[in-house]
């Protein structure tokens, strides 16, 4: 054995460091995200109002947007589809 390394003295200073080390408290660990929770639900209450009365109604533009997407959506499904022919093209 090398009189450099002392095997027993190393082995003491690994296990006081095991014990030394303690965990975390709940409130360390999750305090700021819960703070940062809060604080996004206190300012959208504020912004939008208590009980989001200050919610703005849909402008012309944002209604015809949504009337021109229900017309490509119900358009699209109403398309024949035939599997097997699409399969048999690609083979």
């Amino acid at each position: 054995m090398s009189p450099l390394y002392d095997d027993e003295e190393n082995a003491a200073s690994t296990l006081e460091d095991k014990q030394a080390v303690k965990k975390a408290s709940f409130m360390r660990t999750w305090g700021p995200a819960l703070v940062a929770i809060a604080g996004v639900i206190a300012v959208n209450g504020f912004l939008l109002g208590p009980t989001g009365g200050n919610i703005p109604e849909l402008t012309e533009k944002h209604m015809n947007s949504r009337k021109l997407a229900e017309e490509r959506t119900s358009a699209v499904l109403d398309l024949d589809f035939d599997a097997y022919a699409d399969h048999q093209l690609f083979q």
